[in-house]
């Protein structure tokens, strides 16, 4: 009985440091560029052209991130903010004004539920 009791007790205090152990799920990895522009077409009702254009906006985008990334050259919090700006300016000038609008008023809602849900923890 107690090597059973003693079996028990030790497999219950390992437990959660094996769980501790496993790799987390990373969520931003499952994000690609077609995806977001898949999602942008749903809400916008992208053109082909729009697409094709967004996705190879994005596509360079994460490319420049993930370079920068390897070669641990992030740059400045400046820099990256003018790529950003740069990257913004030119989706604008493929979106129509009333897709800019209607994704800056999507932008904002995601924004205020991030920022609802940071209050609430």
């Amino acid at each position: 009985m107690k090597k059973i009791l003693l079996s028990a007790i030790i497999a219950m205090t390992c437990l959660p440091t094996i769980y501790a152990q496993q790799p987390q799920r990373d969520r931003r990895a499952a994000v690609t560029p077609e995806k977001i522009v898949q999602r942008m077409d749903r809400a916008l009702d992208l053109t082909d052209e729009q697409e094709k254009e967004l996705t190879a906006l994005y596509t360079d985008f994460y490319k420049d991130l993930k370079e920068k990334k390897q070669d641990n050259t992030k740059g400045s919090r400046k820099e990256r903010k003018l790529q950003r700006q740069e990257f913004h300016q030119k989706m604008n000038a493929i979106l129509t004004p009333e897709q800019q609008q209607k994704w800056a008023d999507i932008k904002k809602a995601q924004l205020e539920k991030r920022k609802a849900k940071a209050e609430r923890k």
